[in-house]
């Protein structure tokens, strides 16, 4: 009598969407338009980008509708994939209204930093109502701050022009940073229980502290993500970007 045979199923690549509460995805292979409109698509090495398509189904589009303030793509960056280049100072590009992401979320991106400004780099902030990020980084931490108060990371050992895949997860006032697919350090306390967004990728504050470097990928969820999500985020980007 023949044994019967076993078939084992092969589930499907993690993609963000597969977690809940996804509020906000963004990739620089995917829906990239050199204008604000949604018009002209982004293909060429050092295309401007002042539009980038929420791959979420929420509709959390970017754009920057001043051209000489707008981001540029850079075409077969890391792992062969595209990024988008950031070249501080007034470039950025935004989202209104704020993405309003509350006391409980997650934030994961594929980043590369041109510069560890001592004064802090903004990845993702907001200008309204109050001046907050949901993460920075600055010469040697990683940072988040509610308009009010502040927490950081462990020291985070970053070098520059290298890329890392960055997180952060916000579950009421306890705080963990992310590095290269495990936790930075021991959860940190955020006092208060002030809500957090944002509407600016690079920079807050009317353009303060922006950041120089890349981003290949951006994902964000609006709850504070379990362990096994995160370090399924992170392995996805990983898979993508080849990055540790």
């Amino acid at each position: 009598m023949l044994a019967p045979l076993i078939f084992a199923a092969t589930l499907p690549p993690f993609d963000p969407n597969q977690a809940n509460n996804l509020v906000a995805w963004y990739s620089a292979d995917a829906g990239l338009y050199k204008d604000s409109g949604f018009t002209t698509p982004a293909v060429a090495n050092v295309d401007p980008v002042g539009g980038w398509r929420d791959r979420s189904p929420n509709g959390n589009n970017l754009v920057q509708a001043t051209s000489g303030n707008r981001p540029a793509l850079a075409t077969g960056f890391v792992n062969s994939r595209p990024a988008v280049s950031f070249a501080g100072g007034v470039v950025c590009i935004g989202q209104s209204p704020k993405i309003i992401l509350g006391t409980t979320w997650s934030v994961f991106l594929a980043y590369r930093p041109g510069q560890l400004a001592v004064g802090g780099n903004v990845i993702l902030g907001s200008n309204s109502p109050t001046n907050n990020y949901v993460l920075d980084h600055d010469n040697a931490f990683m940072n988040t701050y509610d308009g009010t108060n502040a927490t950081q990371s462990d020291a985070d050992g970053m070098s520059l022009n290298t890329w890392y895949v960055l997180g952060c997860r916000r579950n009421g006032n306890t705080v963990r940073f992310y590095k290269n697919g495990a936790a930075l350090g021991a959860d940190k306390t955020l006092s208060g229980s002030v809500s957090q967004g944002f509407n600016n990728v690079s920079g807050f504050a009317s353009n303060a502290n922006p950041i120089t470097g890349y981003l290949a990928e951006i994902v964000v969820y609006n709850r504070a993500v379990i362990d096994s999500e995160a370090t399924n985020v992170m392995s996805y980007l990983n898979s993508r970007y080849a990055i540790y």
